[in-house]
């Protein structure tokens, strides 16, 4: 899982934004490291479940960029949730 998280984060960076994912769950899976800043370019996205793992750092000031976002559910991560994430409207679920 950890490996599909970095290659989608390689996607972005060299091809752009997959144009129909809406859906990123990879929860329960024991990934470790950052949550990478370049899924924040994933405009199409409205929920990302990445719970019960175990990120660390803060949540990227990049997913303040994804207008549809609905749901970010993250845990064990530390730092304060960026500012930038109340401007998301449709967020309901952090």
């Amino acid at each position: 899982i950890w490996i599909t998280l970095i290659l989608l984060g390689l996607w972005v960076m060299n091809f752009g934004e997959p144009q129909h994912l809406q859906y990123l769950e990879l929860y329960r899976n024991n990934i470790k490291g950052r949550i990478p800043k370049e899924l924040g370019k994933l405009k199409s996205l409205v929920s990302m479940d990445l719970y019960e793992n175990n990120f660390e750092g803060e949540i990227p000031n990049s997913l303040s960029k994804l207008k549809s976002l609905k749901r970010l559910n993250n845990n064990r991560l530390t730092g304060s949730i960026p500012r930038e994430l109340t401007k998301l409207s449709n967020l309901k679920v952090l």
